[in-house]
């Protein structure tokens, strides 16, 4: 793992944002954490558009943790933009989070390529222990 390997993570939920902030924290993960609050920024970071032109600055991320809820387009909507960019996509590793278990979305995800679709722990260390997980993502 390369501590320079940027993860994008594309949140709605404050209190998730800070609840997965503080679980790479304690589950050892010191790569750059760049949060997004809904689906346009994603697929603006993503697009390399706007004030994420310079890509020195907002690299492609080695992983992309994508909210399943996301606002206007949802989660599924921006796996299916990364889905369709094929130079992108064989640059990025995709985890889809949910809230709900939701079984279409599941099947959907997976079709779109994501290497996980993960329900959101309710419990704290069920989260460090979801995160930790996600290291064999950022091992070159």
């Amino acid at each position: 793992m390369s501590k320079t390997d940027t993860v994008l993570l594309a949140e709605s939920n404050q209190d998730d944002v800070l609840i997965i902030q503080h679980a790479f924290r304690d589950a050892g993960i010191i790569n750059p954490l760049v949060v997004l609050k809904d689906s346009e920024q994603a697929l603006e970071y993503l697009n390399g558009g706007g004030k994420y032109a310079d890509r020195e600055l907002f690299p492609l991320p080695l992983l992309l943790l994508i909210n399943r809820h996301l606002g206007v387009k949802d989660g599924l909507q921006v796996l299916e933009w990364v889905a369709n960019h094929p130079n992108v996509r064989k640059k990025i590793t995709v985890v889809m989070l949910c809230d709900i278990e939701d079984p279409p979305a599941r099947a959907r995800a997976y079709a779109l390529g994501a290497e996980a679709f993960v329900l959101k722990p309710f419990d704290y260390k069920d989260t460090v222990r979801m995160v930790a997980g996600w290291k064999r993502y950022l091992q070159s």
